[in-house]
């Protein structure tokens, strides 16, 4: 525990909330000090340290929040999400109806709602198909 008494310690921990983490950190510091060019004066260096080792904790702190709330998501993941069985008989009901009124309507104007509304086309491209008005095209 002699990194404990070190001055860059204390802030970590506070940082990271626990005290195994905050050695790691320390510990991870000082091997990043020690592979950069050493400024000569002692004071830069402790200086340096803090700074690296804060920088440390926070972007671990940061991390542990990302993973938290990734796993919140994953926790909602696990809900079904296939609709319910009112839901099935509701849109089914829908289908029936909307079948029973395309049958009932005169086989133009069908074949140019089915055209607008399935096909995606523009009422002037169905009124030249159908050699019809463009008004008529989208009098459904």
């Amino acid at each position: 525990m002699a990194c404990a008494r070190h001055p860059a310690y204390r802030p970590e921990q506070r940082i990271v909330r626990n005290s195994a983490t905050a050695e790691d950190l320390v510990h991870d510091s000082f091997v990043t000090l020690i592979g950069r060019e050493l400024d000569p004066s002692p004071r830069d260096q402790v200086a340096d340290l803090t700074r690296i080792a804060q920088n440390l904790a926070l972007d671990h702190r940061r991390r542990e929040a990302r993973m938290a709330s990734l796993e919140e998501t994953a926790t909602f993941d696990l809900a079904d999400a296939s609709p319910s069985p009112e839901t099935i008989v509701a849109d089914r009901d829908a289908l029936l109806q909307t079948l029973k009124i395309l049958a009932a309507m005169p086989e133009r104007t069908r074949c140019a709602f089915q055209m607008h509304s399935l096909g995606e086309k523009k009422l002037a491209q169905i009124a030249a198909e159908l050699s019809i008005s463009t008004a008529h095209a989208g009098g459904w």
